[in-house]
């Protein structure tokens, strides 16, 4: 098969998931923006919580209001054999391919901070200080931002995937691969080592520990974008063409993690839950939002501080 009919395959596969992944955008950005509100208001979580919170949902947000939407549009024009300028089309990969890079490092630092909560209980509130997160984010997020600009520097111009360079190969490793290993091997231990305490004590508690809703709601977010990235992660590894069909049902489907996660983060928490529907209803003239019940009241009650 021609290279030409190749791309003529692939921009017709396309049609059906831009729509889709269109979708997701909208989705993303408002869930998102619900999500960092719900975070910034809330007065029972701790400031290094919120830090740790403010720059996965806040890269987010910037990837579903310009990194995604641009790449979604150089995508369409390179499938269909109209490319966008360089200069263009290298800066809306870059700034999609940098804040996926970050958002698997912000995954990665609650992931250890989860972590950290259940095993060293004793020290979690002197390293989760704001200080302490805001210098272990900027020592991660600053070191992939530099790197990462300069492997798209010398980015071909015949080609817009940086996995198909030796630079590009290695930044995805560090900033990408690495931090999904980390992250799993954290939970996996946080899993061990609860079940193991669990066994021991011979209670019934099923989550030991710091195991409130916002722990939930993170710990199923988390989990859910690894089993997203197994497919992504398996395509990149297997070195599939990304103008392939697969490839691009594949990157659809990952990229629904924007849509989802704001969805697990506030439809996991009561508390959230009630002041989105708050603030939906206030803009419906005449509507008041229902109190919550009493099961959910005693719940967030019961909440500790995070």
């Amino acid at each position: 098969m021609s290279n030409s009919t190749d791309m003529s395959l692939a921009s017709l596969w396309k049609t059906p998931l831009l729509a889709f992944e269109v979708l997701v955008c909208v989705c993303g950005f408002f869930g998102t923006g619900v999500s960092l509100w719900c975070v910034k208001t809330c007065n029972k979580m701790q400031a290094g919580t919120k830090i740790q919170l403010c720059l996965l949902f806040g890269v987010n947000l910037f990837a579903c209001s310009l990194a995604l939407p641009g790449t979604l549009a150089v995508e369409v024009l390179f499938l269909q054999g109209r490319r966008a300028e360089r200069t263009t089309e290298v800066a809306f990969v870059a700034l999609y391919t940098i804040s996926g890079c970050v958002e698997q490092l912000a995954l990665t630092v609650v992931a250890v901070y989860r972590l950290i909560a259940v095993c060293f209980p004793s020290r979690y509130n002197l390293w989760s200080r704001p200080t302490v997160v805001l210098a272990v984010e900027t020592t991660l997020v600053l070191p992939a931002v530099v790197l990462l600009v300069s492997a798209f520097s010398v980015l071909d111009s015949h080609v817009i995937n940086l996995s198909s360079t030796v630079e590009g190969k290695v930044s995805y490793s560090i900033f990408y691969l690495l931090p999904i290993a980390i992250t799993l091997t954290s939970y996996c231990t946080m899993i061990i080592l609860m079940a193991s305490r669990r066994c021991a004590s011979g209670s019934g508690e099923a989550w030991p520990g710091r195991w409130d809703q916002v722990s939930l709601s993170l710990s199923v977010l988390i989990l859910m974008n690894l089993l997203l990235d197994v497919p992504h992660v398996t395509m990149h590894l297997l070195h599939v063409d990304w103008k392939e069909p697969r490839f691009l049902t594949v990157h659809a489907i990952y990229r629904l993690h924007f849509a989802l996660q704001p969805i697990v983060f506030v439809g996991l928490n009561a508390r959230y839950r009630q002041k989105a529907l708050k603030a939906v209803l206030a803009l419906v003239p005449g509507r008041r939002v229902p109190p919550p019940p009493a099961e959910v009241t005693s719940v967030l009650a019961q909440t500790s501080t995070t």
